[in-house]
């Protein structure tokens, strides 16, 4: 593992997600209030549940959206939520879909994250130009494809100014598959990114995080950052103990039973390196 001397030079180049360290704001949060953010008005759709948490501050702050696992909403963004509110940032925790509803794609639940930005956008406590976006596992993947330009609207100030995926499934966008998310990379926004994953994450083969900021790198040099933590499974922040995952995305689209084992000490470092 790198030091974190490292990891904090590195976070001074990523923007919202992962910079921003030396913020000088009270960092008392508000408790997670339950509000209903409204899809964009053409789809015609009811409001989705999410939990906003408030850092004291005299003055806009910066905001996070965070994604959950396809576990949906589990309790396990506490520590990401906790560590970006007392670096002095929003939170906005969504809910994209309940446990066992997982979608299609991940295109299904770019509407969450489009309305998700514009809700923080609309508020007088959120800075509209410093909205990040970070997941988990699913919501790590949406944060991925929330860099393409084939997603991300036209306008900077609708658009996330970083992207944060928190052991992602990468060999999606690796660009072999014939399909959307495969060239969802071809064209970024160049807004900073940043990836954590583990090196026994078996959705992925070892080096397709990798692939995935290579790609992201030749078109925006620099804008792309990886960072592997040595022994470390799927899902390292669960909170239920060891088990397995059966998933058919696994093993790079072929399926199987994915092992994962909580991880504190990496849940921990992941959740300092996120604000």
């Amino acid at each position: 593992m790198i030091d974190r001397c490292t990891m904090k030079r590195m976070a001074r180049g990523l923007g919202v997600v992962a910079l921003l360290l030396c913020l000088s704001v009270a960092a008392m949060a508000q408790s997670g209030q339950r509000v209903d953010v409204p899809f964009a008005r053409e789809l015609n759709r009811p409001p989705f549940a999410a939990w906003l948490s408030l850092p004291n501050a005299s003055r806009p702050v910066p905001a996070v959206v965070i994604g959950h696992t396809s576990a949906g909403v589990d309790g396990r963004t506490a520590p990401y939520r906790n560590a970006l509110v007392a670096a002095g940032f929003a939170v906005l925790e969504i809910e994209m879909f309940k446990n066992g509803r997982r979608p299609a794609t991940l295109d299904d639940t770019v509407p969450h994250a489009l309305a998700a930005q514009q809700f923080l956008a609309a508020n007088a406590a959120i800075n509209p130009l410093k909205i990040g976006i970070m997941g988990m596992s699913w919501g790590g993947g949406l944060a991925i494809l929330m860099a393409s330009e084939l997603v991300s609207p036209f306008d900077p100030r609708q658009r996330y100014a970083a992207y944060l995926g928190i052991y992602p499934v990468c060999w999606p966008f690796v660009g072999e598959a014939p399909n959307r998310t495969s060239i969802a990379l071809g064209s970024t926004t160049g807004n900073p990114l940043l990836i954590l994953g583990g090196t026994e994450d078996k959705y992925d083969a070892s080096d397709d995080c990798q692939k995935v900021v290579d790609r992201v790198n030749r078109k925006k040099p620099g804008s792309a950052s990886l960072h592997m933590y040595p022994g470390a499974t799927h899902a390292w922040d669960n909170t239920t103990g060891s088990y397995k995952i059966s998933d058919k995305n696994a093993f790079r689209g072929k399926g199987g039973d994915v092992p994962v084992s909580p991880q504190t000490s990496v849940t921990s470092d992941a959740a300092a390196l996120s604000p």
